[in-house]
């Protein structure tokens, strides 16, 4: 994430590529068995599919926790389980606040006899639950959702849930971002648009997930949207539909589109924006596809800036190993204090140039492809992107880098903030120290051990937590690895 207050912006240019879509029809859904959503403390037994349950007693369940053990968000996160897949299908339109959804979660169990497991999801209406195999039943404990399987599942033991849901998102602030009133869904009437900001707790406010990077999955995105307007998330825009009869509740007409993003993604990471866009793209010198959605009147703009994209895109490759995903770009949205590092997709404010640029495709790297076992390690994902942007802008000046450098570390020493680094409170996680002290850490890094060592252990990290999650301890160990000698001494200093 990157606050604009702190980066000035340039946008990006691309070559535009109009869709053609075809005209086509949904194929009509069997009609739900609509259950009322239970209220906190109450449940709810749910049709679906049954398995044979034998004369004797089913042995004794074992329940997933509640939290998948990250001390810094204990709230965020389960355990018992991990998804494999989300096909998330809603019907979003910018004028009006009610959306509709279906949630689509192939997981495997983890744990042997797992009879119970929560979600992250708060507000909206259930309309109905089902499972393969066997039905279920349901409660609403705050911010979550449990499932209750009549048959315990082995482990390794493969099942899905599909949660279907309507209503107006929740809308109330997060203890972590004190720079916008709420997570989740956004709507923004001056532009009619509908963006999302999920980081780092706001996934699960527009739909059910295991909301923490720890758990990872790959996606498909079916969003249905207004006529002639545009719906955009994360991966590769695999298909498009015009004219889609009784595409919204009350029998209007929609467009769909089809994305499907196939490599593993945190939930927090996943977007999805509606608007009248155009698309821009181009290719880097590289070989890396590039597409952005953009304003009407930014068009030009961007398309002037492909140059600058595709070199930087190839650039951080040659420094850190090869862009990780299948393509990359910008959507813009208005209104918005902020730029975020949503996955191949990122959401840009339009008021934001070259440096947030250079930010945000940083965190595709640090921060997307290898994420935060805990989000108290945050100096991680934002330091890293802030050294890298400073890296970029200073390519042709190392002088120039060194002068950065040193500047923030004297501001830091004349300014302390008085709170570790590896655990901000968290109204500060995304505060000065974050980017600017944790750059400097980086930096002090790279002189401790030498650029060769440096370079070496960052990409060796890259290739090793690739996909997942990573610890401070298991960063240290591998610059340890590639500089042949212990880093105590130096973390001890920076994180007391």
């Amino acid at each position: 994430m990157k606050k604009t207050l702190l980066i000035l912006v340039i946008s990006l240019a691309l070559v535009i590529s109009a869709c053609a879509p075809q005209q086509a029809t949904l194929p009509p859904q069997a009609p739900a068995e609509v259950t009322a959503a239970p209220t906190q403390g109450e449940s709810t037994t749910v049709p679906g599919p049954q398995t044979q349950v034998g004369p004797t007693t089913a042995p004794a369940g074992t329940a997933g926790e509640a939290s998948i053990g990250d001390p810094y968000a204990p709230e965020l996160g389960n355990t018992g389980y991990d998804v494999d897949h989300y096909t998330l299908r809603l019907s979003l339109d910018p004028e009006q606040t009610a959306i509709s959804g279906h949630a689509t979660i192939q997981a495997v169990s983890t744990i042997d006899q797992l009879d119970e497991l929560s979600l992250d999801f708060t507000g909206f209406e259930i309309d109905q639950i089902t499972s393969e195999p066997g039905g279920v039943s349901f409660s609403r404990p705050a911010n979550k959702l449990q499932i209750d399987f009549p048959t315990p599942l082995a482990q390794g033991e493969a099942f899905t849930l599909e949660v279907t849901y309507h209503g107006t998102p929740t809308m109330e602030p997060s203890a972590y971002v004190p720079f916008v009133d709420s997570l989740g869904l956004q709507f923004d009437a001056e532009t009619s648009t509908i963006y999302v900001v999920a980081e780092p707790d706001g996934a699960h406010y527009w739909f059910p997930c295991n909301d923490h990077p720890q758990d990872k999955a790959t996606f498909r995105f079916e969003l249905t949207v207004p006529e002639g307007q545009v719906g955009v998330a994360n991966g590769s825009l695999v298909d498009t539909r015009t004219e889609v009869q009784n595409a919204f509740p009350d029998g209007r007409p929609g467009d769909l589109y089809i994305w499907e993003h196939n490599y593993p993604m945190a939930p927090y990471l996943a977007t999805a924006a509606v608007g009248n866009y155009v698309r821009v793209e181009s290719t880097s010198p590289g070989g890396v596809h590039l597409r952005s959605y953009v304003f009407p009147e930014n068009q030009a703009y961007f398309e002037n800036l492909s140059p600058t994209l595709g070199e930087m895109i190839d650039w951080m490759g040659a420094q850190f190993g090869p862009y990780p995903f299948e393509e990359f770009g910008y959507v813009q949205v208005n209104g918005l204090g902020a730029s975020l590092e949503t996955q191949t997709m990122v959401i840009l404010s339009v008021s934001s140039g070259e440096s947030t640029m250079a930010h945000e495709l940083s965190h595709m790297w640090f921060g997307d492809w290898v994420s935060l076992d805990s989000w108290g390690e945050i100096w991680r994902n934002e330091g890293m992107a802030t050294y890298v942007t400073q890296m970029w802008e200073a390519r042709n000046n190392p002088d120039g880098l060194e002068q950065a450098l040193q500047d923030w570390e004297q501001d830091i020493e004349a300014n302390p903030s008085g709170y570790p680094l590896g655990s901000p409170p968290k109204m500060e996680m995304f505060g000065r120290d974050s980017y600017y002290k944790g750059a400097v850490v980086f930096h002090a890094l790279r002189t401790e051990i030498g650029d060769q060592a440096f370079f070496q252990g960052v990409q060796t990290y890259l290739q090793r937590y690739g996909g997942g999650s990573a610890s401070d301890p298991q960063f240290q160990e591998v610059m340890e690895e590639a500089s042949g000698k212990s880093l105590d001494n130096f973390f001890e200093a920076w994180f007391e």
